[in-house]
Protein backbone atom coordinates (compact mmCIF):
# COMPACT_ATOMS: atom_id res chain seq x y z
CA UNK A 1 0.00 0.00 0.00
CA UNK A 2 1.09 3.47 -0.48
CA UNK A 3 2.57 5.68 1.77
CA UNK A 4 0.63 8.73 3.13
CA UNK A 5 3.56 10.70 2.41
CA UNK A 6 4.33 8.97 -0.77
CA UNK A 7 3.62 10.87 -4.20
CA UNK A 8 2.02 9.44 -6.60
CA UNK A 9 5.30 9.25 -8.86
CA UNK A 10 7.25 8.03 -5.87
CA UNK A 11 4.50 4.81 -5.44
CA UNK A 12 5.17 4.28 -9.30
CA UNK A 13 8.77 4.09 -8.97
CA UNK A 14 8.42 1.55 -5.98
CA UNK A 15 5.86 -0.96 -7.66
CA UNK A 16 8.37 -0.74 -10.11
CA UNK A 17 11.22 -1.67 -8.53
CA UNK A 18 8.82 -4.70 -6.82
CA UNK A 19 7.21 -5.33 -10.29
CA UNK A 20 9.31 -4.33 -13.41
CA UNK A 21 6.52 -6.01 -15.57
CA UNK A 22 4.40 -3.26 -14.68
CA UNK A 23 6.90 -0.03 -15.04
CA UNK A 24 5.20 1.43 -18.08
CA UNK A 25 1.80 0.74 -17.20
CA UNK A 26 1.65 2.11 -13.72
CA UNK A 27 4.31 5.09 -14.86
CA UNK A 28 2.21 5.61 -17.42
CA UNK A 29 -0.99 5.86 -15.15
CA UNK A 30 0.98 8.02 -12.84
CA UNK A 31 2.14 10.65 -14.89
CA UNK A 32 -1.80 10.67 -15.98
CA UNK A 33 -2.48 11.22 -12.79
CA UNK A 34 -0.71 14.21 -12.66
CA UNK A 35 -1.82 15.97 -15.17
CA UNK A 36 -5.27 15.41 -14.45
CA UNK A 37 -4.66 16.29 -10.66
CA UNK A 38 -2.28 19.77 -11.27
CA UNK A 39 -2.41 20.48 -14.97
CA UNK A 40 -5.24 22.58 -14.51
CA UNK A 41 -8.88 22.22 -14.83
CA UNK A 42 -9.12 18.62 -16.50
CA UNK A 43 -11.46 18.43 -19.28
CA UNK A 44 -14.51 15.34 -18.94
CA UNK A 45 -12.68 13.22 -21.80
CA UNK A 46 -9.44 13.02 -20.30
CA UNK A 47 -10.96 11.69 -16.89
CA UNK A 48 -12.85 9.78 -18.21
CA UNK A 49 -10.15 8.21 -20.24
CA UNK A 50 -8.16 7.89 -17.18
CA UNK A 51 -10.84 5.67 -15.52
CA UNK A 52 -11.11 3.90 -18.20
CA UNK A 53 -7.65 2.71 -18.18
CA UNK A 54 -7.78 2.24 -14.25
CA UNK A 55 -10.69 0.21 -14.71
CA UNK A 56 -8.85 -2.05 -17.94
CA UNK A 57 -5.73 -2.63 -15.93
CA UNK A 58 -5.06 -6.10 -15.21
CA UNK A 59 -2.65 -7.17 -12.94
CA UNK A 60 -1.16 -10.23 -13.15
CA UNK A 61 -0.04 -12.22 -9.86
CA UNK A 62 3.86 -11.31 -9.86
CA UNK A 63 6.38 -14.02 -11.58
CA UNK A 64 8.03 -16.93 -9.39
CA UNK A 65 11.82 -15.54 -7.22
CA UNK A 66 13.91 -16.83 -9.49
Amino acid sequence: PREPAEAPAEYAAAIATLRPDLSAVIGELAAHYLRLRYDGIPTATDTQRFARRVRQLRVPPAPAPG
